[in-house]
């Protein structure tokens, strides 16, 4: 959300030194970008219900690297939000080079200050969503994406990542932006990706060390975090997700 935020910023700077169309179309652009963000990401818990969350009963590609768990209770990735971010960073991107092509134009009309950010707004615009872009379109290749609650812990995959953490090391577990997990000491969760990159800048920043996008689960993600919160709670229920038949029953 700061991202958009940032960029919105520079695009008003640039609307009022001197490129007053790109600095509009930028306001519009990473504004309207940061609204839809917001309200794909906002916490559902308590305002908004989707459709409950989609399980299945197995496993996620490189859960077995973690865990000796064959199989356990999958909360599947969407396929067509990882292919909606793909398409959105595609837009942002090439309306960073746009920015940018436009910013050494010699027949653009520019303040003093407005080369400058429009180089910079298009040059961060077409960074920050080329790996977003990138991200998307692996999870598309790789496919199996998700969360995976089994009896020793939980592990999920998603674009920036893996994580696995064991039941007894999760602190505590919240819906944010994301299904956020915070574990009681930095070392007791195992990250892969861009997640161990964010790792510090996470905790200490956002007071988790990773999260899961909500807007990358198929239904409500209040669901998974009710599961999730349960077995946490409940060490004698997690033997239950080693069967199938007993995995998915209703939370008392």
């Amino acid at each position: 959300m700061l991202l958009f935020v940032g960029l919105t910023a520079m695009s008003a700077v640039a609307l009022f030194t001197g490129s007053p169309v790109w600095g509009t179309i930028g306001i519009l652009l990473f504004g309207g970008g940061g609204i839809l963000y917001f309200v794909l990401t906002r916490n559902s818990g308590a305002t908004t219900r989707r459709r409950p969350a989609r399980t299945t009963y197995g496993h996620l590609p490189g859960m077995r690297r973690f865990t000796d768990e064959p199989a356990g209770l999958v909360f599947p990735g969407s396929r067509l939000s990882t292919v909606a971010t793909l398409l959105g960073s595609l837009v942002f991107v090439v309306a960073g080079l746009a920015m940018v092509a436009m910013a050494f134009a010699p027949s653009a009309s520019h303040g003093p200050a407005g080369p400058v950010l429009l180089f910079l707004v298009g040059l961060a615009g077409i960074t920050v969503f080329s790996v977003f872009g990138v991200l998307a379109l692996l999870a598309l290749a790789r496919g199996g994406n998700g969360i995976a609650l089994v009896a020793d812990g939980v592990y999920f995959r998603a674009p920036a990542g893996r994580a696995w953490v064991g039941w007894d090391d999760l602190k505590s577990v919240r819906l944010g932006d994301g299904i956020q997990f915070l574990v009681h000491s930095p070392e007791q969760i195992t990250l892969t990706g861009l997640n161990r990159w964010l790792h510090r800048v996470n905790r200490d920043r956002f007071g988790m060390d990773v999260g899961y996008p909500t807007m990358l689960l198929k239904g409500d993600p209040g669901d998974a975090l009710e599961r999730i919160t349960y077995f946490h709670s409940a060490p004698e229920a997690r033997v239950s997700l080693r069967d199938p038949g007993t995995a998915n029953r209703s939370i008392p």
